[in-house]
């Protein structure tokens, strides 16, 4: 009969079969360069609040915000990139600073990418609306691939 028992290196530490795995895995996302969802609510800055995630594949970033809410505002920048978290990578930024999100159809807000005095996203509310539903964005990078990551969803 053959030998069935487990490796010995099998084991929840650092370096058994799991982190083995872990290692397998990241190399996969490196090889896939995609970062699945990630949260980036902890990035909303100035008062708004809401729930934001993003998401890298290859040199596409796509942006989803939802029940973005400006009662407490400050400012219209709503989410910022920067060097170190919480804010987002610079490295999910687009091609360019003249990058337009399109304006989302049929609400009183538009959105832009604010690139001075810090980086960010912007939302400007009209008539007086603070908080709305969900917008999903698409653009492309050419940025490095990003250093640090939000957490998981």
């Amino acid at each position: 009969m053959p030998n069935l028992s487990l490796p010995e290196d099998l084991s929840s530490g650092s370096t058994g079969h799991i982190a083995q795995h872990e290692a397998i895995h990241t190399e996969l996302n490196r090889m896939t360069r995609d970062t699945g969802w990630r949260d980036a609510s902890g990035a909303l800055v100035n008062g708004w609040a809401g729930s934001a995630q993003i998401r890298r594949v290859d040199d596409t970033v796509r942006f989803l915000v939802s029940s973005l809410n400006g009662a407490a505002a400050t400012d219209p920048r709503f989410i910022a990139f920067g060097s170190a978290a919480p804010a987002i990578s610079i490295n999910f930024l687009p091609l360019s600073s003249n990058f337009v999100l399109p304006r989302h159809t049929g609400e009183a807000f538009d959105f832009s990418f604010w690139t001075s005095g810090g980086s960010g996203i912007r939302c400007t509310m009209h008539s007086g609306t603070v908080m709305f539903g969900q917008a999903y964005f698409v653009w492309p990078t050419d940025r490095a691939w990003p250093g640090f990551l939000p957490p998981a969803v």
